[in-house]
């Protein structure tokens, strides 16, 4: 319950403003348990494959698997990134020719 010292039109925006930040906060919380709920079990299926990280508490087990795959994605981009200046320099010197 809020209570307003009056209802003028500023006091009664600042009051929405506060209550959409505090809806999209917490949209965005749920989004990311919810992404680190996937990350976890995507996770598990890596540790079954034989790839391991480090573990400890829930909250740094979570950021250290979201570390972890973060670092294989990357891993991947920067292959492809290669891969693509390959495959131009290749590009270039056939034309050259």
């Amino acid at each position: 319950m809020i209570v307003l010292a009056d209802s003028s039109i500023e006091r009664l925006q600042i009051v929405a403003d506060i209550l959409v930040k505090s809806v999209v906060l917490e949209h965005y919380e749920a989004t990311i348990a919810e992404t680190f709920d996937r990350i976890e079990t995507m996770a598990q299926e890596l540790q079954r494959s034989g790839i391991g990280w480090k573990s400890g508490r829930e909250l740094v087990r979570h950021f250290g698997t979201a570390e972890s795959l973060l670092d294989l994605l990357q891993n991947y981009r920067f292959l492809r990134v290669e891969w693509n200046i390959v495959i131009l320099i290749v590009v270039e010197i056939l034309l050259t020719l």
